[in-house]
């Protein structure tokens, strides 16, 4: 599964930082309970793990595919077509391994990857009113689906005019989160308790404290605040540092609370272990690495990012290829564009189009025709470097995304690729031919030209320039 090689890449970026952590750690430890050190010490990277893997991986994930605009072609539409949206959604549960979702404010309809629509009807859906209604963060996690809680990312989406036009994300079970929690719980007894910013209980490994599933058939998810646990009143009183940790008196005896803030999610994390008078010394040093810990992840969160962008690149290249030129096709086109499109930063397109190959195929057969399109095919690869890429758009219609060049050189790219064309002999059976293509570029420093919108500009200037035999420039807009 795609999701779990997204795993490996973000533990191997993390765990050479963990390594460090924890080797500097070793030796500070009292040697009086050194052997109960090694054994904190061993807890310590799994931790780490188990907050990535759980809560940072989706957020991240959640988080690229939004701001990349892989959702804008549907919240764009007035009201897209259910097919569509639903088979797009499926795709991404496949490739990620999470159910995604995509709130539509235009329509008022959710689309949900497991097939589900349902209309947004205030009083009914309460997320989606209560979270459109907060401008407090573009990213939420909340829990949702009273008879399957799932804990879902909700990233807001605007329009280029800065206009609301819903929420996408996606969604991971609740069970899943407890079977994991529970499992860390058995091996090393630390436990868990997430807060949001209202002070609820989103997620913890105690069984008491978890949401709940609705009872009755219209009831609410039983959610617990986090003011309910019997030793937050202690805690807060003894607390003085920023992010604490202090020593507190439950009925299950002492315990060493941690609280430490997700400054993504607004949460509060409170890591909670079990104490005794000689385990005292090695949890506050544990805490304090967690602490350490947290700020390293956040640091790196950039980094990983990156290379989930990198890792969707690929998927998607590998997945969306056309079948006879064995480029990537337009889908690929627009997720490629979206990754690299940046405020402020150059995009140029050069639109080619081979010259009369419809004529051609008529002649020759649709054997010479397919043999043309691999052939000119190779040769606008061979001319590409670094970050650009050739895409094949339409029958006899191919363009080159390039990222960051100016409009210099993509009119050299773009004359190398005609003059190759021009040299290039073509043969069908014993006949050899000379070929043209036409050329059209357009270049743009305006975030909001898509690549829809420059591959019209670029086309209708080869148009202009198609009869005289020159390389077509678009007018900046």
């Amino acid at each position: 599964m795609a999701s779990n090689g997204l795993r490996r890449i973000g533990f191997g970026v993390g765990s050479v930082l963990l390594a460090i952590i924890v080797f500097s750690g070793f030796f500070t430890i009292d040697n009086i309970v050194g052997e109960q050190s090694k054994q904190q010490q061993q807890s310590v990277s799994p931790v780490f793990s188990l907050f990535e893997n759980e809560i940072l991986t989706p957020l991240q994930i959640a988080k690229t595919l939004a701001d990349a605009g892989l959702f804008d072609t549907y919240l764009q539409q007035q009201e897209p077509n259910t097919a569509d949206v639903i088979a797009y959604l499926k795709k991404l549960e496949d490739a990620f391994g999470y159910t995604f979702f995509l709130a539509h404010e235009g329509a008022k309809k959710q689309y949900n990857s497991n097939g589900e629509v349902f209309d947004l009807v205030e009083g009914d859906v309460i997320w989606y009113f209560a979270l459109r209604d907060e401008f407090d963060s573009d990213v939420q996690a909340v829990l949702g689906n009273r008879d399957d809680v799932h804990l879902y990312i909700d990233i807001r989406q605007y329009d280029a005019d800065g206009a609301f036009t819903g929420f996408v994300g996606l969604g991971k079970s609740l069970s899943a989160f407890i079977e994991s929690f529970e499992d860390f719980r058995q091996q090393y007894g630390h436990e868990f308790i997430f807060v949001n910013s209202r002070q609820q209980i989103v997620l913890s490994s105690i069984e008491a404290l978890a949401p709940k599933e609705a009872i009755e058939e219209n009831g609410v998810i039983d959610i617990k605040n986090i003011f309910d646990v019997e030793w937050l009143t202690s805690f807060n009183e003894q607390s003085s540092e920023e992010e604490p940790s202090e020593v507190v008196t439950s009925g299950d005896g002492d315990l060493l609370v941690s609280q430490f803030t997700l400054e993504t999610l607004k949460w509060q994390l409170y890591l909670i272990t079990p104490l005794n008078t000689r385990q005292l010394a090695v949890n506050k040093s544990f805490a304090l690495y967690v602490a350490a810990g947290l700020c390293v992840f956040f640091l790196i969160y950039l980094v990983l990012q990156k290379l989930i962008e990198s890792y969707m690149n690929k998927i998607s290249r590998k997945l969306n290829k056309d079948r006879l030129s064995k480029l990537p096709n337009r889908e690929h086109a627009n997720l490629y564009f979206s990754l690299k499109r940046k405020k402020k930063r150059q995009m140029s397109i050069v639109v080619a189009e081979i010259d009369e190959l419809s004529q051609i195929t008529a002649t020759y057969g649709k054997v010479a025709g397919d043999k043309i399109v691999k052939q000119i095919s190779n040769i606008l690869q061979v001319n590409l470097k670094d970050e650009n890429i050739a895409v094949r758009w339409e029958s006899e219609e191919f363009v080159l995304i390039m990222p960051d060049a100016t409009l210099s050189y993509a009119s050299s790219v773009a004359e190398q690729c005609k003059t190759s064309i021009e040299n290039h002999p073509f043969k069908f059976g014993e006949e050899t031919m000379k070929l043209t293509a036409s050329f059209g570029i357009c270049s743009s420093r305006q975030y909001e030209d898509t690549l829809d919108i420059m591959v019209n500009r670029a086309s209708k200037a080869l148009y202009v320039a198609k009869a005289s035999g020159e390389i077509g420039i678009a007018k900046a807009a």
